[in-house]
């Protein structure tokens, strides 16, 4: 078994036997940390990233809770607004993937948080990359890239849940949040991502 970051430390490998220990298939106690160490790794490169100022902005905001039987939550985040790379402007939820627009292929190196590897045996495949989200609204704002090198459009994909819903297993930390966003529904960038961050605090 690998361990969950890998040589360089921007490569997290995980396999079935801790899929089944996340799931509680598994009733063995023994782990090979990978549980530990998703959450670990994602914390310390976002905040490598923001030291070195990858993001536009540092990460500074306010929530509250709406009064209401709902539990609507409101954020005050201006810098979000103002500071942002300039979004795609879209008209319909299903479009081709553009080469010649803005992707995660075209991403700067210190963007790149981590690769994300699947193993099987002795072989491992990339399943996707961690990307931090230049323009965040949450602690470890990141961008889940399920197979960057195929190069789809902003349309949810089987092995897109699949991913999301195992880094979710792998993960312990409950206020883990993955989210998608299509085109039209305020994506802004049209190649397959999800988004990824902690549940900011809320007051009140």
């Amino acid at each position: 078994m690998e361990k969950g970051a890998g040589m360089d430390d921007r490569t997290f490998v995980y396999d079935q036997y801790d899929l089944n220990h996340a799931f509680g298939v598994s009733t063995s106690d023994i782990t090979n940390g990978v549980t530990l160490n998703f959450d670990d790794l994602l914390v310390k490169t976002w905040e490598i990233a923001q030291s070195n100022a990858v993001s536009n902005y540092e990460l500074k905001i306010e929530c509250r809770r709406v009064p209401g039987p709902l539990g609507i939550v409101a954020q005050l985040n201006t810098q979000r607004t103002s500071n942002r790379r300039k979004p795609q402007v879209f008209n319909n939820v299903s479009l081709p993937f553009n080469p010649d627009q803005f992707n995660f292929t075209k991403i700067k190196q210190n963007e790149l948080l981590f690769n994300i590897y699947k193993k099987d045996g002795h072989s491992r495949t990339l399943v996707g990359s961690c990307v931090v989200n230049v323009s965040p609204f949450a602690k470890c704002h990141s961008l889940i890239v399920p197979d960057p090198n195929s190069c789809r459009p902003q349309i949810m994909a089987v092995d897109g849940i699949k991913l999301a819903l195992e880094l979710q297993a792998l993960s312990r930390n409950k206020t883990l949040v993955t989210v998608f966003n299509s085109m039209c529904g305020q994506a802004s960038v049209n190649h397959l991502h999800l988004h990824c961050y902690y549940m900011p605090k809320i007051n009140g």
